[in-house]
Order: C-alpha cells, then sequence, then structure tokens
C-alpha cells in the first residue's frame, strides 16, 4: 500500500474515495439545481400564473354579467370587486388577487364616464404591478358580445414564493446532510484501512517473513516415568527374592491402570501412597511428587478441598481407617460441579493380613446429566398438553404419556396392550400397513397432519388434530404421534363461523354499499348492495384492485390513500353519477381500520338521490311559498284602487240620476242653474249609466279573480279531514286562475283553449285542502296547455269531467287534453321528481311529481295518467269521499 508520503495523499485510495464522495455529491447538487432552475421551477410559475388567468377568465364572465345590465350600480360592482379579493391561498392564506382594475367603454356601458374605472386592492399600498401576474380579460356583453371594457387582475406570487423559499431551504440542508455523509463515509474508511496499514507496515518491518514472528513450540518432558520407575524400584527392593514371571505381572497390572478410565489410588496400610495412574493425577490435579499422607496429615487437604462437602467423605475415610477390613462405595460431588463416583476395597494377602486399600474414582457427570436430561425429558413428555403415542409396525402403541391416559381415560397398560384402530375407528388399517412397508423400503414418507375422530374407554368422541411422524431410533423403526384435543377449538371456531355468519348478514342486509380494501387497494369485502350496484359477485371482486371493479370509486383512490395514511375518515356528499337516463347522487365515506396493526379502510355508499331530490323539492317549496306570498301582497295592493274605483263608480251614479232624490243634487243643480231631469236624460242619451254599470262590472270581476288569487296563495293549514269543497267549485276557480296565465308567461293564451265541462249533477263534497288541490289542477292544465302550444295545435281543448265511482266512495276527476300525447317511457315517469320533456330552464320536473304526492299521501287518493303518442293525455284524480286518516 502506498503511503501519503510517496505519492500524496489525493493519490492514496483514501484521498480517491473522498474525491469520489465529492464528485458526487457536487454532481447530484448540480443535477438538482439544474433541474429546478431551467425545468421545475419555470413549469410552477407558468402553472400558477395559469391558474390566475383561468381565475381571471371565470370572474370576468361574473362580472360582465353585472356590467350588461341596464343600470349599471357602482356600489355592487366594487362590493363584487372586493368579494374577489377575499380569496385566498389555502397554503399560504394570502390573497389569490391582489387587484382588479377596470377601464370601461362608456359608449357600451350604461353608467357615467368615469365611474366605473375603478381599482381595488387587498391591501392598502400594496405594490401590486410589482408582486402581482397581471392578467388582461376583455369583457363583452351578455346579450350583444359588445366589448364593455378591460378588466386587469393581479395575482399573488406569494405561494411561488413560498415555494421557491422551502425550495432554497431543502438545497441548504441537503448540502448539510451530504456533507455529514462525507465526513462518515470518509472516517468509515479510515477505520477500515487502518488494520491493513499497520499489517503492512508490520510486514515491512519484518521484511516480509512472517513465520519468525510466530511463537515457538516447546515440548515438556513429562515426569511420569520417574514416578513409576521409582514405586517399580521402591516394590523391587521391598520383593527382590520374587521371580520374574512377578515382574513381568506388575509390567501388566502397571500399564493396565495407566489405560484404565478409572482413577486408580493405591496406599499401604499406613495410609501412605503407594502408586496411582495418570488418570487419578489429572482428576484431582495434584502435583505428580504430591504423596497422600496418613489421614491426620495436612496433604489429605489437597483433596478435600476439591469436593463441595468434604466432611462426610473424610468421616468416611476415618471410618474405613478404624475398619480396614470394609468395602465402601458412593459419590462425590466436586466444588466444580463434576460427579465423582469412588469405590474402594481393602489388600489382603493369603492370610487375611491388611496390606492397604485400593481407590477407584470414575468421572461421571456425563452420565449423571444425561441421565437427568432423560429424566427431564421423560417428565416433559409425561407432562406435555398433548398426547404422545409410539407404535410399531403392527399399530400397537409401544409408549404412551400421561396425557394420552387422560384424554382417552385408560391406563398406561391398558393402552399399551391396544392398538391404533381401537382408539381411531375411521382410520383405515391398510394405509397404516402401507405406509410402513413404503417405510421399511426406504421410501420417504412426509410428515401428516390431519383431523380426526378419537373415542374414549366411554365410547365418547372428541375431535383432534394429530401430527405424525415415522423414523428411525439407531436400527429400529418408530412411528410417532402428537395429538392434541380441539374440542374448544372447534367449538370456538364454530361460534367464530356462527359470528362471522351473523356480521356478514348484518352487511349484506345494510342498504349501503359496503366494501373492504387493504392498505394497497385491493378488495378484501364485498357485501351484497355491492354486488347489486356493480353487478359483479364478491368471489369476482375479493383480491382485485378496487379501481378495477368498481369503476365509480376509481376517482376515489387518492381519498382513499390519504384515509389510510392520515388515519382520518374521508366523506364525500352528493356525488353524482349517470345511470342509464336518470341522475343519481350518492354519499361516499371512507373509515380508515386502526386496530390490532391492520391497515386497511371501508368504503361506504349511500344512494341518497330521494333525499336530494326531497331536498330540492323544499326549495321548490319555499319559492312557491314566496311567489305565493308575493301574489298575495300584489293581490291586497290591487285591492286597494279597485275598491276606491267601484266605490267612487257608484256614487258617481247616484249624483247623476233622479232616483234617489238625494237633496244635495238638487242644491247643486240649481246652482249651476240646470235641472236633474234635463242630466239624466243626457246621460240616458250619452249611455253613461250604462259606462257606469260597465265599470261596476269589471271592477267586481277583477275583485272576484284577486280573491281567487288570495284564496290560492294562501297556506293551506285546513284539515283535509274537517273540511269539504266541491270539486266542481274548485274546478271553475283554477280555470279562472288559469286563463290569467297569458300574463305570466308570455307564451300562451289560456282563454284560446276549448274548456269542454261535463260536471256531475248534486255531487257532493269532498274532505280536502282547497288550495292543494287546486294547485293540482293548475299543474295539470299548465302542462296541458304548454305542451298543446308547443306542437301548434290549432283548436286546443280541455274537456273536464267530475262523477262517483261505481263503488259510491271516490269522487272522480278527469283532465283530457288533445295535445300530443306520450310515449309508455314517459308515462311511466311522468310523476318522477325532477323529470321533465322540456328545455332546460322551462320546467323544473317538480310539478306533477308533488301533484302525485299531494293526491296519494296528503289526501289518501289515486292518480294516473292514460296516454298514446298522437292521441292526447286523459289525467284521472280519485279522491275519497270519507276523511283519511294520516
Amino acid at each position: 500500500m502506498t503511503t501519503r508520503s510517496g505519492i500524496g495523499y489525493p493519490s492514496s485510495l483514501k484521498g480517491r474515495i473522498t474525491m469520489m464522495f465529492v464528485v458526487l455529491a457536487v454532481l447530484m447538487e448540480g443535477l438538482l439545481l439544474f433541474y429546478w432552475m431551467r425545468i421545475l421551477g419555470p413549469r410552477l410559475e407558468a402553472g400558477v400564473e395559469s391558474s390566475i388567468r383561468s381565475l381571471a377568465q371565470s370572474q370576468s364572465l361574473a362580472l360582465a354579467a353585472q356590467l350588461s345590465g341596464s343600470d349599471v350600480d357602482q356600489n355592487q360592482i366594487v362590493r363584487f370587486m372586493d368579494h374577489m379579493l377575499l380569496l385566498k391561498d389555502p397554503a399560504t392564506q394570502t390573497p389569490l388577487v391582489l387587484a382588479v382594475k377596470l377601464e370601461m367603454d362608456y359608449d357600451a356601458v350604461d353608467a357615467e364616464p368615469g365611474s366605473l374605472d375603478l381599482v381595488r386592492r387587498a391591501a392598502a399600498g400594496t405594490d401590486y404591478q410589482i408582486r402581482g401576474y397581471a392578467a388582461e380579460v376583455p369583457i363583452f356583453s351578455r346579450e350583444t358580445r359588445e366589448l364593455l371594457g378591460i378588466a386587469t387582475f393581479y395575482g399573488s406570487k406569494a405561494f411561488l414564493q413560498k415555494v421557491k423559499r422551502d425550495v432554497t431551504i431543502g438545497f441548504f440542508w441537503g448540502i448539510v446532510c451530504i456533507l455529514l455523509l462525507l465526513f462518515l463515509s470518509w472516517w468509515i474508511v479510515i477505520l477500515l484501512l487502518r488494520p491493513l496499514n499497520t499489517l503492512a507496515n508490520t510486514l515491512r518491518r519484518s521484511g516480509g517473513d512472517v513465520q519468525e514472528s510466530l511463537p515457538q513450540l516447546k515440548g515438556v518432558v513429562s515426569e511420569e516415568i520417574w514416578l513409576v520407575k521409582t514405586a517399580l524400584d521402591e516394590l523391587f527392593c521391598r520383593i527382590g527374592d520374587y521371580t520374574s514371571d512377578l515382574a513381568s505381572l506388575n509390567v501388566i497390572l502397571a500399564t493396565q491402570q495407566e489405560t484404565s478410565l478409572d482413577a486408580i489410588l493405591v496406599l499401604d496400610r499406613n495410609g501412605r501412597r503407594l502408586l496411582c495412574n495418570r488418570r487419578f493425577s489429572e482428576m484431582w490435579s495434584m502435583p505428580k511428587d504430591t504423596e497422600v499422607s496418613k489421614v491426620d496429615g495436612q496433604d489429605l487437604d489437597l483433596v478435600l478441598e476439591r469436593i463441595k462437602k468434604p466432611d462426610p467423605f473424610k468421616a468416611q475415610i476415618l471410618h474405613l481407617h478404624a475398619h480396614p477390613e470394609k468395602k465402601s462405595h458412593g459419590e462425590l460431588v466436586l466444588a466444580d460441579g463434576r460427579i465423582i463416583d469412588h469405590y474402594s476395597s481393602p489388600m489382603l494377602d493369603p492370610d487375611r493380613n491388611h496390606l492397604g486399600r485400593v481407590w477407584y474414582f470414575r468421572d461421571i457427570t456425563q452420565r449423571k446429566q444425561m441421565q437427568k436430561g432423560l429424566e427431564m425429558f421423560r417428565f416433559t413428555i409425561d407432562n406435555a398438553p398433548d398426547a404422545v403415542f409410539w407404535m410399531d409396525g403392527e399399530g400397537r402403541f409401544t409408549y404412551v404419556n400421561e396425557q394420552a391416559c387422560r384424554s382417552l381415560g385408560y391406563t398406561r397398560n391398558e393402552l399399551e396392550k391396544l392398538y391404533l384402530w381401537d382408539i381411531d375407528p375411521v382410520y383405515p388399517r391398510e394405509k397404516h400397513f402401507n405406509d410402513w412397508e413404503q417405510f421399511r423400503k426406504g421410501i420417504p414418507i412426509e410428515n401428516k397432519q390431519i383431523e380426526t375422530l378419537h373415542k374414549r374407554k366411554d365410547n365418547s368422541i372428541f375431535p383432534t388434530d394429530v401430527v405424525s411422524r415415522q423414523m428411525w431410533f439407531d436400527d429400529t423403526p418408530l412411528h410417532v404421534s402428537f395429538v392434541r384435543d380441539i374440542s374448544e377449538r372447534k367449538q370456538a371456531e364454530d361460534e367464530l363461523r356462527q359470528l362471522r355468519n351473523y356480521l356478514s348478514n348484518i352487511i349484506d342486509s345494510m342498504p349501503s354499499v359496503l366494501v373492504g380494501v387493504d392498505s394497497q387497494g385491493r378488495v378484501t369485502h364485498w357485501n351484497r348492495q355491492a354486488e347489486q350496484v356493480t353487478g359483479i359477485s364478491s368471489d369476482q371482486a375479493v383480491k382485485k384492485p378496487l379501481d378495477t371493479v368498481f369503476a365509480q370509486l376509481k376517482g376515489k383512490m387518492e381519498d382513499l390513500r390519504t384515509s389510510i395514511r392520515d388515519r382520518r375518515v374521508v366523506s364525500s356528499s352528493k356525488v353524482s353519477r349517470k345511470v342509464d337516463q336518470d341522475i343519481r347522487y350518492e354519499d361516499i365515506t371512507i373509515f380508515p381500520l386502526m386496530t390490532n396493526g391492520v391497515e386497511g379502510a371501508v368504503i361506504r355508499v349511500d344512494d341518497v338521490t330521494e333525499h336530494v331530490h326531497m331536498e330540492e323539492m323544499m326549495i321548490q317549496s319555499e319559492k312557491m311559498l314566496s311567489v305565493g306570498g308575493l301574489a298575495a301582497g300584489m293581490a291586497h295592493e290591487i285591492n286597494n284602487p279597485l275598491a276606491a274605483m267601484l266605490q267612487t263608480a257608484n256614487v258617481l251614479g247616484n249624483r247623476l240620476t233622479t232616483s234617489f232624490h238625494i237633496p244635495a243634487n238638487q242644491r247643486a243643480a240649481d246652482a249651476a242653474g240646470i235641472t236633474l231631469e234635463g242630466i239624466e236624460h243626457f246621460m240616458e242619451a250619452r249611455g253613461i249609466h250604462r259606462m257606469l254599470n260597465a265599470i261596476t262590472t269589471s271592477g267586481l270581476r277583477v275583485a272576484e279573480i284577486v280573491n281567487n288569487m288570495l284564496s290560492f296563495a294562501r297556506k293551506g293549514d285546513e284539515d283535509p279531514s274537517s273540511t269539504s269543497h266541491h270539486l266542481n267549485e274548485l274546478l271553475d276557480k283554477t280555470l279562472e286562475l288559469a286563463a290569467t296565465d297569458y300574463d305570466l308567461k308570455k307564451q300562451y293564451d289560456f282563454k284560446k283553449i276549448k274548456i269542454i265541462k261535463q260536471y256531475a249533477d248534486n255531487l257532493p263534497g269532498v274532505p280536502c285542502q282547497a288550495t292543494k288541490i287546486q294547485q293540482v289542477f293548475l299543474n295539470i292544465f299548465g302542462n296541458g296547455a304548454q305542451a298543446m302550444q308547443s306542437e301548434g295545435i290549432e283548436s286546443p281543448q280541455f274537456i273536464i269531467s267530475t262523477y262517483v265511482d261505481s263503488t259510491g266512495n271516490k269522487a272522480c276527476v278527469e283532465i283530457e287534453d288533445n295535445g300530443p300525447g306520450m310515449d309508455e317511457t314517459t308515462r311511466k315517469k311522468i310523476f318522477d321528481p325532477f323529470f321533465t320533456t322540456k328545455p332546460q330552464g322551462v320546467g323544473t320536473g317538480l310539478g306533477l311529481s308533488v301533484s302525485y304526492f299531494i293526491i296519494t299521501e296528503n289526501h289518501g287518493g289515486e292518480m294516473i295518467v292514460e296516454s298514446q303518442p298522437g292521441a292526447g293525455a286523459k289525467f284521472i284524480i280519485r279522491l275519497p269521499m270519507s276523511p283519511v286518516q294520516s
């Protein structure tokens, strides 16, 4: 590795890596800055300016509507301009429009010159020409398309400035983070290269010879041979007269004790060590030259101090010293945890003389551990919560644990005499024998897990989950089964299944569409209403992306992700969609799932079309009430001058006639030099009395029409069950109202329509609300008249019939016209709310719907229509003649 002093830091590996990080950081920052300045920034600014121009276009249309009138109100224009200045950017809470400037052409606008050259600012002193986008929009008249003037809108740059400021801050923190990452990476490289530098320096100092740095192994010469030789020399000194056969025997014995797995210690009658093998020294970690002294010697502590509880063993040694003819056996637990099995026996000559004692020690720690492990395994198996069965090839149990006995009600001895099919009668014997034969032939058998039924000793049946495996133990094939009683689990599953079915039935019975989705937008639940709305079954929809199976919700995927991410409810009201030829309205609510770690959402879609229609009907009803109130006010205003006119005509007739002999008239005639007879002769000759009578008759006719309008406009609070009205009279009053429709609509003259009345004589009164019934009649007359006028019927006519039905319980009204009629599709929808065949802006589609509601719901009657194309239409109304309880 080249050092820093040889080539220089920039050329070293650390320098190159550091320079690489620097270049990458600078390159990334440069690319981001280039992308912002040349692509993203201009696009963002163009988008903001485009939004301002779109806003200006939409507002100029509304401003054009204000300036197209015949009398332009400056204050109203100012209020409209100030209203535009209240629009704020949701991100910065600053005005979207800083200022609005008007420059008008007063040749085209009905206003004083200079009165509408206005400038309105969002805040006093705002330099809108610098801080805003200028968007000039021409304003054209809505009727003549004539240029009325120029409106200049100054849009705010606050949003763009905020974005630029956020991007600048983002670049700053990006540079800081990259510098920190660069520093950490450089430091990690130094740490990684430091051991390599150390190794390289070591090799360089040693000239590359690593072997010289390795330690040399030195052998240690054992003294065991010398000890054996010393023991043998002492033995040979004592038995110098023994034969060579005895010497050979001693050699054999010495070799045997050295190769023995037991630690051997031989003591003389005085308790001194005669010999010990290598295993003894290793077991007790004793020096080779240490002798075991007498019982009361201090060297005994070298042995006793290694025993965990030395006092019992010391007492045993004293007891054997006092009784040298006895043998001993026991176990010792050492301080380091080892377990030693010991056995001692006296050495006696043929004459039974005590020569010493031989001790044997064996380390049984591993055996004890294995024995304890086996006991723990047996204890664990016997106390396991699952039943364990071992079987042979015949299907007979060779071992069962306690749980197996408890679950089946047998003792262990009883179970070990039974076969598999004694407790599992449904399991086929042939399958067991076939699997066993394949296993013995070496064919692999996979582990099996099945659910089956087991039979107890009392013949009761319970469900079980069985996991079985066939294996070899040494050379013995073995079949092991683990059996668990799943009665509680089955019961819980049944309860869970019932609960799931119960909840599923509740969800499926709801009139709302309920769709469950996971965090990826895949369908997890699909109720019956969703199937009916989409025509897609639950099996087809589950696990599919929501936007592919529910096209109506494709535009709500972003709301779905927002709800899951922010864990909040997202709702949309009155979302419209077209179904065939109808417009339906829906409330869409997205509920996030936020419990037990489950991520997803539930989407609820409610059809609120009827609710929306009801709201619009209420709005229309309020409008009708307002119109009724206006008509009532106008009627009252007409009544006042009408009363004065009638009274004046009456007084004028009284004063210009001699029939009443009023003294004041005579005095006035005498003063004027004329006679009352001459005046009356003049009035008869000129027809003045006939004119006064015509004025009175016409005034009374107007008064009757006004009273009829007041009666119709008055709110119907009367109880239909307590007030009866004659349908013939209500029809006549309604016809009188309809006859004035020309003055209101300017589209047709109702008076030109021929009315054919076929009223029943002596038709009894019907309990009803007169104003509401008149409203029904007026809606039918109005629709029929408009239909006949729009089709250009030359001799339009209505045939109005009243009669009592065959049961004598209902009064019937038939209104038939000779208009264009209607097809079957139109006839079926004629009473639907907001259904109309008229052009947009002419009809609301509520007239006949409200009429149908009044007849069927308010009065308990019937209302039907009979019609064919080109054959006119006949509306039939049946009202009960006895009060109906609402």
